[in-house]
């Protein structure tokens, strides 16, 4: 880890790194183990089971829009208000973010019924992973790590999209739509290093941060989507590939944390 100590930014935000990984940990365990009722009682469950869930998540649907509303106005509410304790200020946020997970749940569980459902399993530990890198690793290498988990899913949607009579043409899409945003983040990279790790008055890296995992990390994800387009077993085993170099980076930068 840098030490530099004109770099406030960094040490402001990771003053509580562990702390904030455990609450991170925590609520991704307790939003998988809900997807994980809903996939056993709603998917694969009994038909009695089926029709209880099925007005559960209608319910809750509704239940957290009500929720993220009271937590938005409670997060906006506290904000300011430097009397309370941080835990307290943040707590809108926390169910917010409750409300939200409700909803979204809901909708997709109702709406695109099992694949959402198997989707939702997949997302949550990538967002659980991508919150710990933030609060724990330096910007570049969440950067880094991101892309690649990001292009990961792809792949896996991909695989199981490509060929498939409804979903292909999305699919398509999608992935050309993610490989122009993979050229635009080499391309906002690539400002940001000619310009202190700035784009225009906002700064998306440290100043002294090194591109080139960045730059890696969008030519094999380009790569990676690209050849997940051709065939399933193409798509299958590039995904265990991106699995083995996000294992070998994080590896490397805990190993450079420490």
């Amino acid at each position: 880890m840098r030490t530099d100590p004109t770099n406030t930014p960094r040490q402001n935000k990771k003053n509580d790194p562990f702390g904030s990984t455990l609450r991170m940990f925590l609520a991704a365990c307790a939003a998988e183990i809900y997807v994980l009722a809903i996939r056993r009682y709603y998917i694969n469950g009994t038909l009695n089971q089926v029709i209880t869930w099925d007005d559960v998540l209608k319910k809750t649907l509704y239940a957290g829009l009500a929720v993220a509303a009271v937590g938005l106005i409670l997060g906006l509410a506290l904000r300011n208000v430097k009397k309370v304790s941080p835990w307290v200020r943040r707590s809108g946020w926390w169910l917010m973010a409750l409300g939200v997970f409700l909803t979204v749940s809901g909708w997709v569980s109702r709406e695109v019924y099992a694949t959402g459902v198997t989707m939702m399993c997949v997302v949550i530990p990538l967002i659980m992973l991508f919150g710990i890198l933030w609060l724990l690793y330096e910007r570049e290498c969440f950067v880094t790590l991101t892309i690649l988990g990001v292009s990961m899913l792809a792949v896996w949607i991909c695989r199981h999209g490509v060929g498939n009579t409804f979903w292909n043409t999305y699919v398509l899409i999608g992935a050309g739509i993610y490989l122009i945003l993979l050229v635009l983040i080499a391309l906002a990279t690539r400002g940001a290093e000619k310009n202190g790790g700035k784009t225009g008055k906002f700064r998306v890296l440290p100043a002294d941060a090194d591109p080139l995992p960045i730059y890696a990390a969008c030519g094999i994800s380009a790569a990676a989507v690209a050849l997940s387009l051709l065939s399933t077993v193409v798509a299958y085993y590039t995904m265990w590939t991106l699995a083995v170099i996000i294992f070998a980076l994080a590896v490397y930068y805990t190993v450079r944390q420490l």
